[in-house]
C-alpha cells in the first residue's frame, strides 16, 4: 500500500498491486507529521492534535491534544509515540492514546531531536537536554553556545553538533 497526505489535510491510501483507492479521509486541518505501525496511522495536525487512524477498519481510534506545533516528526517506538512540541514540552503516549509522561523543558525546542537506545537529545535555544525515554527524566542539560546545525548527531559514545561561528562541538555521553 502507498499512503500519502495532501496539503489540505486529507489522507489517501492506494493498493499499488491492484491500483485501487483503499482509503480517503480528511482531518479538518493540515497534517504535519505521519507515522505508521501495523494497520494504524498516527497523524499530527497543525491544530495540535495527534490522531490514531485504523486504515484497515476505516475508523479513528483516538485523539490526543498536544496544543502545540511539533518540532519535527513524532517518533513511534515499540508501543510508544514521542512528541516534541515547539513550546518545549515532550510527551510520551502509548499507542492506545494514554499519556505515559510529559516533560516541560522550559525552553522552546528549536531543532530536531536525535536519539540512541536509551535517550533523546533535544537542542533548544542555548541548552542541550538529554531525556530518558522510559521515565521522561531529564538526565542532564548543558548550557552552550547557540546550536546552529539542523540537529544533533549521536555516534560511538559522543554527541556532535554545530555551534556559532562554524564551530563543531563534541561531547562524551
Amino acid at each position: 500500500q502507498l499512503i500519502f497526505i495532501t496539503a489540505g489535510g486529507s489522507l489517501y491510501g492506494i493498493d499499488t498491486t491492484r491500483g485501487v483507492k483503499m482509503i480517503k479521509v480528511g482531518f479538518g486541518s493540515g497534517i504535519t507529521s505521519l507515522c505508521a505501525q501495523q494497520n494504524r496511522i498516527f497523524i499530527a495536525t497543525d491544530a495540535g492534535k495527534i490522531i490514531c487512524y485504523d486504515f484497515k477498519d476505516d475508523e479513528v481510534l483516538w485523539e490526543y491534544a498536544v496544543y502545540d506545533t511539533l518540532a519535527g516528526d513524532m517518533a513511534v517506538e515499540n508501543d510508544s509515540i514521542y512528541l516534541f512540541g515547539r513550546k518545549g514540552r515532550v510527551h510520551r503516549i502509548s499507542s492506545s492514546g494514554v499519556l505515559i509522561w510529559s516533560r516541560d523543558l522550559g525552553n522552546p525546542i528549536m531543532k530536531l531531536p536525535s536519539e540512541d537506545s536509551a535517550s533523546y537529545y533535544i537542542p533548544s535555544d542555548e541548552t542541550l537536554f538529554v531525556i530518558d525515554k522510559v521515565t521522561g527524566t531529564i538526565t542532564w542539560a548543558l548550557l552552550m553556545p547557540r546550536i546552529t546545525s539542523g540537529n544533533v548527531a549521536v555516534s560511538h559514545g559522543a554527541i556532535y553538533f554545530g555551534t556559532e561561528k562554524d564551530g563543531l562541538s563534541s561531547l562524551k555521553k
